[in-house]
């Protein structure tokens, strides 16, 4: 007769299980070599020693947590309609049957005392797990000789009534907790109608024993399916579920299960002590070549058949919930999204469970789509700080202990130590929020911005009508931009950031670097006051000032001087304007989109004209007593400079005193003079916007309208070292550089 493992097992694990426990502790697997025959063929098993059942009618949190880890539950917390056969349980695997096959104690004879009773996995489906008894508990026949087999019979038969009553009431204690992780059939699906051999409701199904011999009745009754929670393997479960003959071979795994000669042999020495009767265990299957007959397997795996009114061993089948035995075991973690969230970052694992002594650590990684990050993380309703690089040791919540960092645009989560079922929430924010206070300045949906937490880099760009006065707020902070182009720092409640702006065409691009870490706040807009307002005086001499608006809304500022005294500058906003025509149009001064201006020498009053006025404006008339020579801007042919402002650093003047238009021929031109102030020398020419562009060093030059449209050009002097150095080439005498 074959000697299988599992005949072995009982006889020698006790002397096995004493030595290996006193080397590695309960709870471990053993590695058992199956021996069958001489020719020493072997098959390794996951062997557990740890008891599910504690003998108080409690569950063994540590031995559930080594069989959660055996069928590798961890990883693939989540259930999937995949269907994994009893060798590819423990690697997750339907590629191939080469993986360990797992066997472990649950419960006890006569429930709470005598041998524990070992049970082999068979099947993994939607997270259930099918085990078989890897022995008979009892004989019993299957039902009475005078009962023919049909579908109806089985659930009404003898042996599954034993299985109902007495055995499910002596495996569990009548203990509502041990119950608590067994699931029934029709809950795991598998074996539900239609499924191959399986069907609880086809009551005809019939499937080979042999080439002349067929068995029927694989399915389950619908009574059984659906109220108990212990029953007979089928034919096509352990064997066949094709109508091909079936197969005994080693090495051959058939069946729903794909079970092995091995996996189906057992010991003849029944738990309660009893021999099993002509080394034989029932299957649920009838035979239809005798009415009154059923399938049964032999001790050594192979397919037999015998009458109803026989006894053999009881050998039963059953389902274990994973999610239940996890939960009964330990604390369950559950991980998500905020609501709000869910389409800006990703959550890697939903749930997890913890088993409360095993030490291991949960991980839970929140990853954030371009252009988001992970702003906030709760745990067990909790605000918990999440660290810019992994800590080295784990910080305390209410009912768990944690590390919470980032990785690029990634959040880690590690539980570990729980006292209580935990809760994970992340919530994922963008890195900007983009506005604009003015619709003439249209912010751009392609404009670029940081794709990830750890980006310090950021650019804005927007499309104007008009490019005055425009300013940026950032975090609560407005930085104003001036000219075509400019740059410079400011502070915000996170830090200090740079920033740089130029203007080209009709677009403003505005760069943002050293950003802190963090979502930012940015508007963009012209800068508008809330009351604007304008203030004129005078300095250098006398005169009196009017204001008022004429019938176009337009703000009049009106300068009289005293009788020979004339404007000889205007500084607005401290930038100071030489008027050179009667009548301009100025650019880029303060706070309003257009600035004109009117100089009348025959009556000596100069009025400024202020249209769209944005913001406070501080207007200064600088009186001299020397009678400005005013141009007329031309008017035939030739394009009028606009925009165009001239100014001088401290030592000197600047005279912008000509405009050269030739029927606007490109060759337009502009002339500036440089006027040094004794103790000073003229240095040269730049744009007082980007000093990096200069004109020349010559005390006076001609400049195009298209190098001048739109800039304030600079003269800039320098004191004169030397004290033997006179300055006697240049003065105040303008007269002198004409």
């Amino acid at each position: 007769m074959v000697i299988s493992a599992k005949a072995r097992l009982i006889s020698i694990i006790v002397a096995v299980v004493f030595m290996a426990g006193a080397i590695i502790g309960s709870g471990t697997y053993l590695i058992i070599n199956h021996i069958r025959n001489a020719n020493a063929t072997t098959e390794t098993d996951y062997i557990m020693t740890t008891n599910l059942f504690n003998t108080n009618g409690t569950l063994n949190a540590s031995a559930i947590g080594t069989l959660l880890e055996a069928v590798n539950y961890a990883n693939y917390p989540t259930a999937t309609t995949t269907g994994y056969k009893a060798h590819q349980i423990t690697n997750r695997s339907t590629s191939s049957n080469t993986g360990n096959t797992i066997i472990f104690p649950m419960g006890y004879v006569n429930g709470t005392s005598g041998d524990p009773i070992y049970w082999q996995a068979t099947y993994l489906y939607k997270n259930y797990l099918t085990i078989w008894m890897v022995k008979g508990y009892t004989n019993s026949e299957w039902n009475k000789i005078t009962v023919n087999v049909s579908y109806s019979t089985y659930a009404n038969s003898t042996i599954q009534n034993y299985l109902d009553n007495t055995l499910w009431n002596t495996l569990t204690q009548n203990n509502s907790t041990l119950r608590s992780i067994f699931a029934l059939p029709s809950t795991v699906g598998y074996q539900s109608s239609g499924s191959e051999s399986l069907s609880y409701s086809n009551s005809d199904t019939s499937y080979g024993y042999t080439s002349s011999y067929t068995s029927k009745f694989d399915n389950l009754a619908s009574s059984v399916r659906s109220g108990s929670y212990l029953w007979l393997p089928s034919f096509g479960e352990v064997f066949n579920n094709t109508s091909s003959s079936y197969t005994s071979s080693i090495s051959s795994y058939t069946g729903l299960w794909g079970l092995n000669s091995t996996d189906r042999s057992f010991s003849t020495s029944n738990y309660d002590g009893s021999s099993s009767a002509s080394y034989f265990c029932w299957l649920r299957s009838g035979y239809s070549y005798y009415s009154n007959y059923a399938l049964r397997v032999d001790s050594s795996g192979s397919a037999v058949i015998s009458s109803v009114d026989n006894s053999h061993g009881v050998r039963p089948a059953a389902h274990l919930s994973l999610q239940s035995l996890a939960s009964a075991a330990g604390y369950t973690i559950s991980a998500s999204l905020a609501s709000a969230a869910t389409d800006r970052a990703q959550l890697d694992t939903n749930s997890a469970f913890y088993v409360k002594n095993s030490g291991a650590q949960h991980t839970f990684t929140y990853t954030a789509n371009n252009k988001y990050y992970i702003n906030s993380i709760t745990i067990n309703g909790s605000s918990v700080t999440i660290a810019e690089t992994a800590p080295g040791s784990f910080s305390t919540v209410s009912g768990a202990q944690y590390k919470c960092y980032r990785n690029n645009n990634q959040v880690i989560v590690i539980l570990t130590n729980l006292t209580q079922n935990s809760t994970i929430v992340g919530n994922a924010t963008s890195l900007f929020n983009f506005s604009s206070n003015n619709s003439t300045l249209v912010i751009q949906d392609n404009c670029i911005t940081p794709d990830t937490y750890f980006d310090t880099t950021a650019e804005i760009v927007a499309t104007f009508s008009q490019n005055q006065n425009i300013q940026f707020t950032i975090d609560g902070v407005t930085v104003r931009l001036f000219g075509n182009n400019s740059s410079g720092r400011v502070m915000i409640p996170s830090g200090a950031l740079d920033y740089a702006h130029n203007i080209y065409e009709n677009n403003v691009v505005i760069e943002l670097t050293n950003l802190p870490h963090g979502q930012h706040n940015v508007t963009i807009g012209h800068y508008v006051g809330t009351t604007a307002s304008i203030t004129a005086d005078y300095s250098g001499g006398s005169g009196t000032i009017e204001m008022y608006k004429n019938e176009s809304g337009v703000q009049l500022v009106i300068m009289r001087p005293a009788t020979s005294q004339y404007v000889h500058s205007i500084t607005i906003d401290g930038a100071e304007i030489f008027p050179t025509y009667y009548r301009a149009e100025i650019f880029g001064a303060g706070g309003a989109l257009q600035v004109r201006y009117t100089a009348k020498d025959t009556s000596n009053v100069f009025v400024i004209e202020l249209e769209d006025v944005y913001d406070s404006i501080d207007i200064n008339f600088n009186l001299s007593t020397v009678k400005p020579v005013y141009q007329v801007p031309p008017t035939s042919g030739g394009v009028g400079i606009v925009g165009t402002v001239a100014t001088a650093s401290t030592g000197g003047e600047v005279r912008m005193v000509g405009n050269d238009i030739a029927n606007g021929a490109d060759t337009d031109t502009v002339t500036f003079i440089a006027v040094a102030y004794t103790g000073y020398e003229f240095v040269g020419w730049v744009n007082a916007n980007d000093e990096t562009e200069t004109f020349g060093t010559a005390l006076s030059i001609n400049l195009t309208k298209e190098q001048v449209n739109g800039k304030i050009i600079k003269a800039v002097f320098r004191e004169i070292e030397s004290d033997e150095a006179t300055n006697d080439d240049v003065d105040n005498n303008y007269d002198d550089l004409v």
